[in-house]
């Protein structure tokens, strides 16, 4: 049991990188969803010709994980053009949240009608002391009564590295658990 323990240990050593701050943690996985109004640039009554998204006042709706408690907190938006290409590229925050900036690398139109619009894309966020993730964004805008609301979510992109970890970190315990249930208890102390 003590060296079950002492390779958790150090597993998390390794994993969060207690030797330098290059080498700090991961920022966690979790979900941040916003509200708030925005309009489409340029200005006009439907988002059917708009080339980019001005926002106006936005919140944290809904925060889980890392985020969880930051509901109702201010949160910034960048405003920036989608057609034909990402401006600024990266739009460098696209948001900001306390410590945390997300910055948008990459997005694409996925729907885009008179009132409504869907947006796309992937980038990462960042945090004093942590090392970057690289996180998805999704927006949906609804134009409803000469006024545009909208909604978006920013989820953490599961990483391989820490899929393999785990992976191998269960596939350990699951052989150290087999050896025990396995080998007789006399045979196990020779």
């Amino acid at each position: 049991m003590a060296r079950l323990l002492a390779c958790c240990l150090l597993g998390a050593a390794v994993t969060c990188g207690v030797t330098s701050p290059a080498q700090a943690c991961r920022i966690g996985s979790g979900v941040i969803s916003f509200s708030g109004t925005a309009s489409p640039s340029p200005p006009g009554p439907t988002w059917s010709g708009a080339v980019g998204i001005d926002f106006g006042e936005v919140l944290v709706s809904e925060g889980t994980g890392v985020f969880d408690g930051l509901e109702g907190q201010a949160a910034p938006h960048t405003d920036f053009t989608f057609r034909p290409s990402l401006h600024p590229d990266p739009v460098s925050p696209l948001w900001t949240v306390g410590d945390y900036r997300f910055t948008l690398t990459s997005g694409r139109v996925v729907f885009q009608r008179p009132d409504s619009l869907i947006l796309v894309g992937n980038g990462f966020i960042t945090h004093p002391g942590r090392r970057a993730r690289r996180m998805q964004w999704v927006l949906f805008a609804l134009q409803e009564g000469g006024v545009s609301r909208f909604q978006s979510q920013t989820n953490t992109v599961p990483e391989p590295t820490s899929l393999g970890l785990l992976l191998i970190g269960l596939l350990g315990a699951g052989a150290a658990w087999r050896r025990r249930v396995l080998v007789p208890p006399d045979r196990a102390a020779r």
